[in-house]
Parts: structure tokens; C-alpha cells; sequence
């Protein structure tokens, strides 16, 4: 599993017509279609979600609580990879987003932190420890961030039928941590125990950078062609509050008479100041085809990858189709197949409700296994106002219904 989660729904029900605020989210130069609102905020958007590569959300159900038989405990080990077990977890919270006309601002908090376990873990802990059998913790991986972003974007129209668009973003790093080297292994004998363990880890108050977006976008009748790459940055760089720590424990051949005396085991721990480090963000580029079809019926097809440079080269691709319908006209339903690569189909579930211009969303997405068989899920709830031009079927006098090519 990648360590990049993805971004489930962006604020409407199809991100290949957002418009306002919401485009940002997809592609900025979205921002520039003839149907932008004159005047659209996010007044409330939340976002939480959590995922792994091993367990689905029937085993949770079944094993909550429940007694673990041998039958059961080799279901749960057989579901963690050859690779290890691998985690993740992320909370947004949108303070503000705005958007007028060509223009958008938004600002937003996002915390997230995953961790990876080896498969050895799980089989000691289920099973105990087999005879003249090594158990390996390696490698042990986990971090940690809280990140505050405030950006800018904004996009023009070039001719009647391409739009460009771009953005900034200054990120403020409120807190990481990370596992920079872990690793463990444990043997019984006969006659004693042996272990031994490493872990090394660095925490950060405080830090800064900035992040760049850049889209266009093409419409050819009704087909709308979107393209964005999002978070284009030299990465975050902490400088404040810099601490690095390192836990040794060593386990000599000791039995467990040695043990009660407290002979045979050393452990030591250090730590203390250090220099600046830098963290890198995820690089993540959306391409979309979209159309309305009818005034209360649109839909997309969309590609999104995400590539995370450091600590090493990982690649996540979702292709998905989305239809958005208004089968009242206050109220929105949208639904998404998604597909990643030796995970599977995922479905999302979305619905707006619309009163005057005051827009309130609420959706989920499982991760890759049509709800029971997920591996995760992701739930997010937002209220608006003037944020739902994009798929709306009655007209507006506060839509700019401007021709292509006027600014």
C-alpha cells in the first residue's frame, strides 16, 4: 500500500466541473469556466479517513471483541502481506475557501500519520513464540505531521476554448515526528531468549514551506478535458524545536530466572538537539473528462496518481467514473467507481442539499473493496454557500454565464 492517501471527494459532485472554491481541490484553471459563481465560500469542510492493505471492514466486525480460535487467527495473519502490515490515517479541516469569479482563496489543516508493522509481528503475537524460529521487525516505519496551508489561485481564458490556471500555497508545519530507523529481531530456545531492537526517531515543532499548482483545461463542445498537478514543491522545512532520540535494547541469552533478577537485558536511551530537516509532499496530477448531458445529469471519468519522492519512489493510480444527478432541485447524488491497481473497486457516496445559495454536503468513499470487503474509508462533510453552479440545473442570475474567452 502506498502512504499517500487520496483525496475522496473535492467539494462537489463532479470535480471535473467544479467551479469557485472546489476547483482548487482538482484543478485551478476550472476556476475560469463559464459557469464560476460571482461569489462562493466553504464555510465548513471536514474530512477523515483511514485505510491499511490488510484488513477489510467485515474481519473488524467479526473479530471486535470477539474470542480468537486458531481458525480465526490464521484469517487475520493471512491477511497482512509478505510485505508487512502498512497503515495510514489523515484529519482536514477547512477553516475557510473562497472563491469570485477567476479568483480562490482557501485555508485549511490537515494532520496524518501512518505506520508499518512486519507480518513476523502479528504471528508472534497471535500465535507466540515458535522454537529456534528468528522473528525480524524490519524495517519498523512510522511518521507523523500537522501541516496549516493558506493559498491563492486563479486562472484566465485563452481563446473561446483553453483555460490556464495556477496556484500558491505558504505551508506552516506544526508538529512532525518520524521514524527514521527501527528494527528488531527476537529467538527462543531452548535454553534462553535472545533479542535485540533499534529505534531512532526525530520531532520537529515547527517549520515552513510552499507548495505550486498549476492546470488547463479544454472544452471541445460539450466535453470538458482537465488537467492539473497539484503541490509541485521544494518540500517543508523544519528548523524549529528539533529533537532526535535513540532506544537500544539488547536481550544476552538470558532465561527467565536471569530475567526476575534483572540480569541479561541492557537497554539505553538518548537524546537531544539536532539540525533542520526537510519533508516532502505528496505530487499529485488529476486528469478528467466531464459532461453534462442534461440540465440534471453529468458525469466523468478521471485519473488520479499521486508520486511521494522521499523516503523512496511510491506510485498510487485511481482511475474512476462519476455521475452526478439532481433528481429535485435542491437535491444532489453522486456516485463513484473507482479502481486501483491489485486493490480493487472502491464506491463512494455523496448527496448535497441545497437551500437558497447555503450548500451542505455529506459522503464516503470505501477504499478499494465495495464497502464490506474495504480496506478503509473515507467520510466528509461540508456546508457551503454558492458552491453548487457546477451541477445545478436551474439558473441563476449569481452564475457569470460569461462566453470563452472573456475574463
Amino acid at each position: 500500500m502506498s502512504v499517500v492517501l487520496a483525496a475522496v471527494l473535492a467539494g462537489v459532485l463532479n470535480p471535473v466541473l467544479a467551479t469557485g472554491p472546489d476547483a482548487i481541490g482538482f484543478n485551478p484553471a476550472q476556476l475560469a469556466g463559464p459557469e464560476r459563481p460571482g461569489f462562493a465560500c466553504r464555510i465548513l469542510d471536514l474530512e477523515a479517513g483511514a485505510e491499511n492493505n490488510a484488513f477489510s471492514l467485515a474481519q473488524y466486525n467479526r473479530y471486535t471483541g470477539a474470542f480468537l480460535d486458531e481458525q480465526a487467527k490464521a484469517d487475520i495473519v493471512g491477511s497482512v502481506p509478505f510485505a508487512g502490515f502498512r497503515g495510514r490515517g489523515r484529519l482536514a479541516a477547512n477553516a475557510a475557501g473562497f472563491g469570485y469569479g477567476c479568483l480562490a482563496a482557501s485555508v485549511r489543516t490537515t494532520a496524518e500519520g501512518n505506520v508499518a508493522l512486519p507480518k513476523d509481528l502479528f504471528e508472534l503475537v497471535l500465535f507466540g513464540n515458535e522454537l529456534g524460529r528468528v522473528y525480524r521487525a524490519q524495517p519498523l516505519d512510522g511518521a507523523a505531521q500537522v501541516l496549516f496551508r493558506a493559498g491563492v489561485g486563479g486562472a484566465t481564458a485563452l481563446g473561446r476554448n483553453l483555460t490556464l490556471g495556477g496556484a500558491a500555497h505558504f505551508v506552516r508545519g506544526l508538529f512532525c515526528a518520524e521514524l527514521t530507523e527501527g528494527w528488531a529481531y527476537f529467538l527462543t530456545t531452548p535454553e534462553a531468549l535472545v533479542a535485540e531492537g533499534k529505534a531512532e526517531y526525530r520531532t520537529a515543532a515547527g517549520g515552513s514551506g510552499w507548495a505550486f499548482d498549476a492546470g488547463a483545461t479544454f472544452r471541445h463542445k460539450e466535453w470538458l478535458m482537465s488537467l492539473g498537478v497539484l503541490d509541485l514543491s521544494p518540500g517543508i522545512r523544519w528548523t524549529e524545536g528539533i529533537e532526535e532520540g535513540c532506544y537500544v535494547l539488547v536481550l544476552d541469552s538470558a532465561n527467565a530466572y536471569q530475567l526476575s533478577r534483572g540480569e541479561g537485558l541492557t537497554a539505553g536511551f538518548s537524546r537531544g538537539q539536532a539540525g533542520g530537516f526537510t519533508t516532502f509532499l505528496p505530487v499529485q496530477l488529476n486528469a478528467g473528462v466531464g459532461r453534462r448531458f442534461r440540465e440534471w445529469l453529468s458525469g466523468s471519468f478521471t485519473v488520479r496518481s499521486w508520486w511521494r519522492m522521499q523516503p523512496s519512489l511510491s506510485l498510487r493510480v485511481r482511475p474512476a467514473i462519476a455521475a452526478e444527478v439532481w433528481p429535485r432541485y435542491w437535491l444532489a447524488t453522486g456516485t463513484t467507481l473507482s479502481f486501483e491497481p491489485g486493490r480493487g473497486v472502491g464506491l463512494g457516496l455523496v448527496a448535497a442539499a441545497v437551500w437558497r445559495r447555503f450548500v451542505v454536503t455529506a459522503g464516503m468513499e470505501d477504499v478499494a473493496g465495495l464497502l464490506m470487503g474495504a480496506r478503509g474509508i473515507v467520510l466528509r462533510f461540508s456546508v457551503g454557500y454558492g458552491t453548487a453552479a457546477a451541477g445545478q440545473g436551474t439558473s441563476r442570475p449569481e452564475v457569470l454565464r460569461l462566453k470563452h474567452g472573456v475574463n
